[in-house]
């Protein structure tokens, strides 16, 4: 649910400040008494009406940039509501691990739909709170910083057993992991069985 409230309160952000951006052009317009495209601002043509209103080029300049930045934000947010919709309150049928190809397969159904999440090159994972019927509620893939700090004390009592390989400090796990280029994939779940992945690539495939 963590996930899922940080993405509806990204949602506000981006609309509020769309909203302002849309006030300002508005005020523009009305003043000039002319209908402009926002994204044209910056253009020559339309730096008069700047000049008139007394408004800062820089200001203009900036807002523009802002526009784009908005528009890579609400990109990425559909991909993530993409991704998170293609899994998101599937059932977890199963799983199984092969350790000699380092391949973790699991395979989700949702009523007559079926699926395999898949795990390529894995290095390691963790799994808590196994039981059947365990819905998924997401799957992200999170900065790999955080896979030491939110897996700090795991490391650390694990060490000893040479998982998840043998190493003498932690600058050498994360040169390990770097150059393997890994990724970290955390599993959330509306009920049941959770965790994480280390692995070089995660796909999505469609069982027919």
């Amino acid at each position: 649910m963590k996930n899922f409230a940080g993405l509806i309160i990204q949602t506000i952000i981006i609309t509020f400040n769309r909203f302002l951006i849309f006030i300002f052009y508005l005020a523009c317009a009305k003043l000039k008494g002319q209908k402009i495209e926002f994204k044209n601002l910056s253009k020559k043509s339309d730096r008069s009406l700047c000049d008139h209103l007394k408004i800062n080029h820089y200001i203009i300049h900036r807002l523009n940039v802002a526009v784009e930045i908005i528009s890579v934000i609400e990109f990425e947010i559909k991909v993530v509501k993409k991704q998170m919709s293609s899994i998101h309150d599937y059932e977890i049928d199963s799983y199984s691990v092969d350790f000699k190809k380092n391949m973790l397969i699991m395979n989700v159904s949702s009523n007559q739909y079926k699926k395999q999440i898949i795990f390529y090159d894995v290095f390691c994972y963790r799994f808590y709170e196994e039981m059947p019927y365990s819905i998924i509620f997401d799957l992200e893939e999170r900065p790999i910083e955080s896979f030491y700090t939110e897996n700090k004390e795991l490391l650390i009592q694990t060490k000893n057993y040479v998982w998840p390989i043998m190493y003498d400090s932690l600058q050498e796990l994360a040169a390990k992991i770097k150059d393997s280029n890994l990724h970290y994939q955390v599993l959330t779940s509306s009920y049941g069985l959770n965790g994480w992945i280390l692995a070089e690539r995660v796909e999505i495939v469609t069982i027919k």
